[in-house]
């Protein structure tokens, strides 16, 4: 979350300076952001850019930019577009950034522009609940349908965010702090670890007398506790200690030699019977 907002801080510095020079970018997205090998951004794509006041900024009833990250004048194909067009987006773009989704989708780009002037979108908690509620009103705020109600510039919108970043990293640290990590991250921490303190990765253990018995009919006795003595369903341990036990350990093999000599027995059975067939068979088409 901290992440997110210093890359829009340096996106809104950029932005400032853009509108300090009356340049309005109009299509802020993330193609047009890049973030260099020492963690700074580029703003970039002024193809549509034009100084607020050209006459031909926006024709009437024109719709310029991504969809995803218009304003809702810029959708309307107003000509009074200024630089809180731009405070819109990059607020879209925050939204997108903190909470992995937009704040407006659908496959009919129609639907998409209805929404940027009509309708309200979810609050940034809803879809990431650690996220404060300061961080919420300042993202809201730049979504502001009418431009009066936004910030009045990038400055504006950068100084709300500078002061609520504290906020943010507050949480990330609380959330350091009672070592809450992602799922399936790390899942061997601090699991089946040897005198050495390495790592083995652990296994669930099934107690069931029916569960031992399949385990030592398929695969035979394993070394390592006694399988008698499991009284919990859940019990684990390392994986390094479910190994074949020795050839010569008591039992070993004891189950496999059974099956092979009731295996040959079946075998030779069947194959006189299907002999003595055979030679009936003959002997009756040579009567015949």
């Amino acid at each position: 979350m901290t992440e997110s907002i210093d890359i829009l801080l340096q996106l809104l510095e950029a932005l400032q300076h853009a509108h300090t020079a009356d340049v309005i970018h109009r299509e802020i997205s993330p193609s047009n952001v890049f973030l260099s090998a020492g963690g700074h951004v580029k703003l970039s794509g002024f193809t549509l850019a034009r100084q607020s006041n050209d006459p031909k900024l926006t024709a009437p009833g024109l719709v310029n930019g991504p969809v995803h990250y218009l304003s809702p004048e810029q959708v309307k194909g107003l000509s009074d577009v200024d630089g809180r067009a731009d405070v819109y987006s990059a607020g879209v773009l925050l939204y997108e950034m903190i909470t992995g989704s937009k704040p407006f989708d659908s496959r009919s780009q129609f639907d998409i522009m209805q929404a940027h002037v009509m309708s309200t979108p979810p609050e940034p908690s809803d879809l990431r609940e650690d996220v404060p509620p300061e961080v919420s009103a300042v993202i809201l705020k730049a979504l502001e349908k009418f431009p009066d109600d936004r910030y009045r510039s990038a400055e504006e919108f950068r100084e709300a965010l500078t002061r609520v970043r504290k906020k943010a990293l507050e949480i990330e640290s609380q959330e350091r702090a009672f070592n809450i990590r992602p799922p399936m991250e790390n899942l061997d921490d601090d699991l089946g670890k040897e005198s050495s303190g390495a790592h083995l990765p652990l296994v669930q253990r099934r107690s069931s007398p029916r569960a031992r018995a399949a385990m030592a009919t398929v695969r035979g006795p394993l070394s390592g506790p006694d399988w008698g003595e499991i009284e919990g369903d859940d019990d684990e341990i390392p994986m390094d200690q479910l190994q074949p036990a020795p050839a010569g350990a008591p039992g070993a093999g004891a189950h496999s030699q059974a099956w092979k000599t009731r295996d040959l027995l079946t075998v030779g059975f069947l194959t006189f019977l299907m002999v003595g067939a055979a030679v009936v068979a003959v002997l009756f088409l040579l009567e015949g």
